[in-house]
């Protein structure tokens, strides 16, 4: 079995109020995407944020360090060799895309990252091998908090995604209006 997390964190600063409680699908962003991440895994916690209802919730060990910290976190909490990781505020994310990812990840890779049609990799929706924990927490010992500079330390395999609407995250009222819009 995998281990599932959904990194809830964030400070939300330009959406003005926090992404992960947004209206979503009949529940919230966050709830959704921890569905569609246990569906996969089998399992799911929240890392970072207000605990939610039940969904097992893991404090956030680093704070101030953003999805480096909040996935260094995932990792130690973990028991599973390979973990699911996603960001709570991609509206789009389903369990086919998380499938894919989960059953890619073999040795000798240390991360499976998607990459969309325009080159750009997708490390806040990507699997993660419990040796990335070292790499995380070096990058937070020494200050760094660019999870693309963790993610391009780590053995990754990338895997190209042509629909970018599975891995769009939403920061701002317009980028979630629009989301709104494409799920009616």
């Amino acid at each position: 079995a995998a281990g599932g997390y959904v990194l809830a964190g964030g400070a939300s600063s330009r959406m003005g109020t926090n992404k992960a409680f947004l209206p979503w699908q009949g529940s919230t962003l966050v709830a959704f995407v921890a569905s569609q991440i246990k569906d996969v895994a089998g399992s799911v916690a929240t890392v970072g944020g207000p605990p939610i209802d039940n969904i097992r919730h893991v404090p956030d060990r680093h704070p101030g360090f953003g999805p480096v910290g909040g996935i260094a976190t995932a990792l130690a909490d973990s028991a599973a060799e390979w973990n699911l990781i996603a960001a709570c505020d991609m509206p789009g994310i389903d369990s086919d895309l998380l499938r894919k990812l989960l059953w890619s990840a073999h040795s000798p890779f240390q991360a499976v990252v998607p990459v969309t049609g325009d080159g750009r990799c997708h490390p806040l929706c990507a699997v993660y091998h419990l040796s990335a924990r070292a790499n995380m927490e070096d990058a937070i010992t020494r200050g760094n908090h660019k999870l693309r500079d963790v993610v391009a330390s780590l053995k990754s395999l990338t895997l190209p995604f042509g629909d970018m609407k599975h891995l769009t995250n939403v920061n701002t009222p317009e980028q979630w209006a629009a989301a709104a819009q494409d799920q009616e």
